[in-house]
């Protein structure tokens, strides 16, 4: 059997996007206040440490990172779980999922015209580990432009600083969690990307 991350609990502050029904409908869901200024600045501050890189594309035939500014226009550090703990637990309060069963954070910035096509997160980075749930936590909004984008859901998410959007998504390459992020007409956006892997178990 295959278990992905879902948030059961709903509170106050969160807003339900999508229900969720597999294998075609994925649960999305945006939560306010998900993080605080302090601890973003703290993120953004660690950061600096990396090398910053044109923002990669995933490949579902070769398994590999790609770069292709056609395809996704942005920068993209890749950090340590260290560096986002606060962050991190947050994750685990709200799926029980555990740094264990996640990738290293992804910190993408969108600048001037920056964007992403449609996608999915989906993939297999080996036979035993799956990408099954995404958290995108928003560190800096735009003044204009930038919506994270559910075309088949019709669904349009205005990015705000502090606030995280969940999904998960089914083994079977639910295609309905299929998004993007529109061009930046004004300002600047950035994110903090967290991809959950799914886990199998044994009944």
């Amino acid at each position: 059997m295959f278990k992905v991350p879902t948030i059961k609990k709903i509170t106050s502050n969160m807003e339900v996007l999508c229900k969720g029904k597999f294998p075609e409908y994925p649960q999305i869901v945006l939560i306010h206040d998900f993080i605080s200024d302090e601890e973003i600045d703290n993120i953004i501050e660690v950061s600096k440490k990396y090398q910053e890189n044109p923002a990669t594309c995933w490949s579902v035939v070769t398994g590999e990172d790609y770069v292709d500014a056609s395809f996704r226009k942005g920068d993209m550090v890749i950090m340590e779980k260290s560096d986002c703990q606060h962050l991190i637990k947050e994750i685990f309060k709200y799926t029980g999922w555990g740094e264990d069963d996640m990738e290293r954070p992804k910190m993408i910035h969108y600048g001037s015209d920056g964007y992403v096509n449609d996608h999915m997160d989906y993939s297999i980075i080996n036979s035993e580990r799956q990408r099954a749930g995404t958290f995108v936590t928003y560190i800096k909004e735009p003044i204009s432009g930038g919506r994270t984008l559910y075309p088949e859901l019709d669904i349009a998410i205005t990015p705000r600083k502090g606030s995280s959007l969940f999904m998960n998504y089914s083994p079977h390459k639910t295609h309905k969690s299929t998004h993007a992020s529109e061009k930046i007409i004004e300002g600047e956006k950035s994110i903090i990307t967290s991809f959950l892997y799914g886990i199998e178990y044994r009944i």
